[in-house]
């Protein structure tokens, strides 16, 4: 799946791995190791990143880098993992790993190819709503709004306990992606239905995640509304940014007081 490396391929990486840690760099898995291939390999690619992601929001938290470098750290590991991926050869069932690699490196012309494949071959609720949401990022980088806002809706018919990844996807990867891009409006109605998505879902507030969710649910819904506003305001709509500002104080006031 993965062709050899080329010269100063290595050490690039290498190099990047270290940025991400600082000096106590550790030793991760080549993905191109030949006796790391299929599933194995899939795997290796996927936790390498993670590691990558995490090592950046650690230095991020040390104060050693700002938020916006972690962001293109990330990227640039993942620009480097990408490098000789073939495409074509992708199996079906793990369109999903590669896509979200992709995304995270800035191919968005790469990832809307593998992530339409993940959404057609999805195996569960879980996967469908999750990479049709990336899937809506990467059309919102491309400039294809519209297919941004329709797949982003398509997510909204999932069950109670499947709507958790809708408004976070919503509010911080695709309306930033898609806004000022002569669909603002458009995407001020998508963010403020995602709010109500948001509100519907159930957790058990018994588990530690459930627990996380309901912590974190009301500064997302605030952080939503101030932006759903600022999208109607930038587009010159003051009736709707008023109406918008209405709504926003009832809704938060429901929310406060159940």
């Amino acid at each position: 799946m993965l062709r050899s490396f080329k010269p100063g391929f290595r050490l690039g990486l290498v190099l990047l791995v270290v940025g991400l840690y600082g000096c106590q760099a550790p030793s991760i898995p080549d993905p191109n190791d030949p006796a790391i291939q299929g599933p194995k390999q899939t795997k290796v690619l996927e936790n390498n990143l993670e590691w990558a992601s995490d090592a950046a929001n650690d230095r991020v938290i040390k104060g050693q880098i700002t938020q916006e470098d972690a962001k293109k750290l990330v990227s640039n590991y993942a620009a480097k993992l990408t490098k000789d991926i073939n495409v074509k050869t992708i199996p079906k069932d793990q369109a999903y790993l590669y896509g979200n690699i992709f995304l995270t490196a800035g191919e968005w012309d790469k990832a809307k190819d593998i992530l339409e494949i993940a959404v057609k071959n999805a195996r569960n609720e879980d996967r469908r709503v999750n990479d049709s949401l990336r899937l809506a990022e990467a059309c919102a980088q491309l400039g294809q709004v519209p297919k941004a806002i329709e797949l982003a809706r398509s997510t909204f018919n999932t069950g109670i306990t499947e709507k958790a990844p809708i408004l976070p996807a919503v509010l911080y990867k695709i309306v930033p992606a898609a806004q000022g891009k002569g669909d603002d409006v458009q995407l001020a109605d998508l963010l403020k239905d995602a709010i109500y998505q948001h509100e519907k879902n159930v957790v058990n507030p018994a588990l530690e995640s459930g627990k996380m969710f309901l912590l974190a649910r009301p500064a997302h819904v605030h952080r939503a509304w101030d932006l759903v506003i600022s999208l109607l305001t930038g587009a010159n709509r003051p009736d709707l940014a008023l109406k918008a500002e209405a709504e926003a104080r009832k809704n938060i006031d429901s929310m406060a007081a159940v």
